[in-house]
Formats: C-alpha cells, sequence, structure tokens
C-alpha cells in the first residue's frame, strides 16, 4: 500500500483549502485506487468525501509564525499513522526534509518536488549552515523523488514527469468555444504582478477578467481603484470545475508571475491552459524553464503587442501533448514506484 501524505495542507484567508496539493491527492487517487490511504489536513480530508485520516495541524493564510513547526509534527504524527510499506509525500516543504534528516524509519519515503533544490539552497539558504545541512542530508534520506520541473536532477532515483497530467475534467472542456478576452486564474499572491498587469491592460481595448482569492486585501483595494471597464476582477475561492471553466473560456491566459520567484517552480496553470487550447502568456524564461510554448515577455508592458503580433499571424504557438496524457503519466509513476519498492 502507498500513502499519500499533505504535511502541508495549506489554508486561504477563508479557511479553504489552496494550491495545488489537494488536486494532487485527487490524481494520485486515481492512479493507486483502492491500493493507496490518504493522510491530510481535516479541511482536505472533507473535499475528498470524508476518505483518509486527518492529520492535526493546517497552514493558514498570514499565519507564519508556527508553520515551519506545524509541518515537522505533521511529519512525525504520519510516520506513526501512516499504514502503507511507501510514503509518498505529495510536495516537499523545506521543514519536511529537516523531519527526514532527523528521523527517517525503515519505510521508504518518496516526494514530489517542483523546487529546484540546488537553486532554492544557493539562493534561500547558503548562508545558514543549519538548515542547509538538514536541507541537503533529507534530500539524500529520500529513497526517490518525483520532479515536475524540467531541470532539477536528484542524486537519488527519480522520474521526471509533468506536474499535471489530462484529466477526465479537462477532456469536458477542451472544445468550449474561446471568447477573445484574456483570464487571469488562481490563488492572487503577492507574488504575482496583478497591480502590473493592470495597469498595462487598462490602458488598452483587451479584455480582461481577474479571479481567484486575494491573499492581500490593500492589492485587492488598489487594482479596484485603477481599473477600467475592460477589466472584471472576481474576488474569491474558486471550485476546480468553477477554475477549469472560466480556464477553458478564453483565449488568452495571462500569468504575471515574478521571475524571481518561480524561476524555481512550476505552474499548473500553465499546463492546463495548453490542455485547453489557450495561449499562455507568462515571462519568457518560465516558458522556457516549462517547455511550452506561448507568448514569452521580458517586461509586463509588453502583453498587448504580443498578443496583437499573435492575432497578425506573426507569432506561433504549438505545445505537443502527447506526455501529459494520462496512460502516459500513470505508466511511468506505477513502474517507478515498482522499481523502487524492489530497489536495495
Amino acid at each position: 500500500m502507498v500513502s499519500l501524505i499533505d504535511v502541508e495542507n495549506s489554508l486561504d484567508n477563508k479557511n479553504l483549502p489552496v494550491g495545488h496539493e489537494l488536486k494532487l491527492l485527487k490524481d494520485f487517487r486515481l492512479i493507486f485506487k483502492d491500493k493507496m490511504e490518504i493522510l491530510a489536513g481535516k479541511k482536505y480530508i472533507q473535499k475528498l468525501g470524508g476518505q483518509g485520516t486527518q492529520l492535526p495541524c493546517s497552514l493558514c493564510s498570514g499565519k507564519h509564525s508556527y508553520n515551519g513547526f506545524k509541518i515537522l509534527f505533521n511529519y512525525f504524527i504520519s510516520l506513526v499513522l501512516a499504514r502503507g510499506d511507501i510514503l509518498l509525500f505529495i510536495d516537499t516543504p523545506e521543514q519536511l526534509l529537516w523531519g527526514i534528516a532527523l528521523f527517517k524509519g525503515k519505510r521508504k519515503i518518496i516526494s514530489i518536488t517542483y523546487l529546484q533544490w540546488d537553486k532554492y539552497i544557493s539562493k534561500y539558504i547558503s548562508n545558514n549552515c543549519i538548515r542547509r545541512f538538514l536541507v541537503e542530508r533529507g534530500l539524500k534520506h529520500l529513497d526517490g523523488c518525483i520532479v515536475t520541473n524540467s531541470v532539477y536532477t536528484p542524486e537519488i532515483p527519480f522520474v521526471r514527469v509533468p506536474d499535471y497530467y489530462i484529466t477526465d475534467e479537462i477532456i469536458k472542456y477542451q472544445n468550449s468555444i474561446k471568447k477573445r478576452g484574456c483570464v487571469c486564474l488562481g490563488e492572487i499572491r503577492p507574488e504575482k504582478d496583478i497591480v502590473g498587469l493592470v495597469r498595462v491592460i487598462r490602458k488598452t481595448p483587451l479584455f480582461l477578467f481577474i479571479a481567484g482569492s486575494f491573499q492581500d486585501e490593500n492589492i485587492y483595494q488598489k487594482v479596484n481603484r485603477i481599473k477600467t471597464e475592460n477589466i472584471k476582477i472576481e474576488n474569491k475561492n474558486l471550485s476546480y470545475d468553477t477554475y477549469i471553466k472560466y480556464l477553458s473560456e478564453y483565449k488568452y491566459v495571462i500569468l504575471p508571475y515574478d521571475p524571481m520567484y518561480y524561476n524555481i517552480k512550476t505552474s499548473g496553470v500553465l499546463l492546463e491552459a495548453i490542455f485547453l487550447g489557450a495561449v499562455p502568456v507568462a515571462p519568457r524564461n518560465i516558458l522556457e524553464q516549462n517547455r511550452i510554448q506561448g507568448l514569452g515577455y521580458s517586461t509586463i508592458s509588453e502583453i498587448p503587442n504580443l498578443i496583437y503580433l499573435y492575432e497578425e499571424g506573426k507569432i506561433e504557438v504549438k505545445n505537443n501533448l502527447d506526455q501529459y496524457q494520462y496512460g502516459n503519466y500513470k505508466s511511468r509513476i506505477l513502474k517507478f514506484i515498482n522499481h523502487i519498492i524492489h530497489y536495495s
């Protein structure tokens, strides 16, 4: 049996699950079916229909003081509660690696990571010898790693797969008739330059729909003050069905990420945009890092001109979706897990 474990259980300012961990739990539950169990926070288990074992702690938006302790506590509790032969952590926060470095136990541990850990270490903790030691030791103590970016290469057995695959929910919306406007979706964190995007789009005839939960009320108030009639904002936590529906309706999906933050991460919105036939608009280095074609910009002010050039046929965007098909994804994951089970 495989134990799927989320030690973060992140909640937004309305105490609702956020991020891609819930989706990964659902996706991997489909892959492993009855040969798995789920350990996650109370709100996550409720979203999963009550199927799973509750972990005691969740990370609440804006409350960072004890987050590291909560992740560590969830990790050690999961070692007690999990019944699986393989412990599969669906995300890899730094504090999880601390826990693995301090005590691992006899069972094999696999972790899914969208981070480039070599860059993370050099950028964030190179001058902190204790944190660096724990992270490097934790990475070495993993028995395997599922890597969802195209760059990071662990020193342990690993498989490289996309962050997401094409699900039945996505297939239902693939043939939707697209509006000609732009959409920006997902949790609105400070790392997304929403203010800059609104300032650019309000000077154009382009329509922009921003939908997602703003994690900073000041940013929400600011964009409301400066937006014009061609910009619509919906400040709420989106259900997955609503999110996919919105994503399927618009021709352009804008991801106004701060490249300094996202250059070590992957983006689920970016992948699901191309699954639905939308044209992604994002920083050029993020598109290159994820090996996805789209309208790549160096500065956010370039977005309108890139869209006009695409409309005029002067830019071509094509993405091969073969590697994102469910059968391919499932086969690679199961083959890797089987390898880890028999790997001495």
